[in-house]
């Protein structure tokens, strides 16, 4: 533990890669079975992370090789996004790397996971350019006459009032 918060206040990228390669080996059965403590152990991996949009990404690319399964890889980001400060555009941006997994996430046949994705829309709506936020709307469209999961609706609402305040 020592040497892991030494290394926090020295280096925070090997703060990172210690966590990734001894303490989260540990935590992944908890993640993998307890849905809850999910968003709690993603806020420790990213409390070893440097508070960059950089680092972020380079997590959560840790975090799908340490996890081997996309479903619950989909699942984490949707968990991180409303833990990001800021987001970025461009080839490596943050923007577009969640914008992809709410993609996917929307299309998945699990409702959970199209829920968990869908609540991803109200942190990236904001930040996105009116052509990006059209591509999305065929989707919710679909999702609000087809998906009739509880959660999915309610993430539906939360997109609606997003959408309606930055009309």
């Amino acid at each position: 533990r020592r040497v892991l918060f030494r290394s926090l206040v020295s280096d925070a990228s090997t703060a990172m890669g210690l966590f990734c390669d001894y303490g989260m080996p540990k935590l992944l059965p908890a993640f993998k079975s307890s849905p809850p403590k999910r968003e709690a152990i993603l806020r420790v991996l990213y409390s070893f992370s440097p508070a960059d949009v950089a680092s972020h990404t380079h997590c959560l690319k840790r975090l799908q090789t340490l996890l081997g399964s996309m479903p619950l890889f989909l699942h984490a980001v949707a968990l991180c996004v409303d833990m990001e400060a800021e987001f970025t555009s461009g080839p490596n941006g943050s923007l577009d790397l969640y914008k992809y997994y709410c993609e996917m996430g929307l299309g998945q046949p699990s409702p959970a996971l199209r829920a968990a994705a869908c609540s991803m829309l109200p942190a990236l709506l904001p930040h996105m350019d009116p052509e990006s936020i059209a591509s999305f709307i065929p989707t919710l469209q679909r999702l609000s006459t087809e998906d009739r999961w509880w959660g999915t609706r309610a993430a539906l609402l939360k997109v609606a009032a997003v959408l309606m305040d930055s009309a």
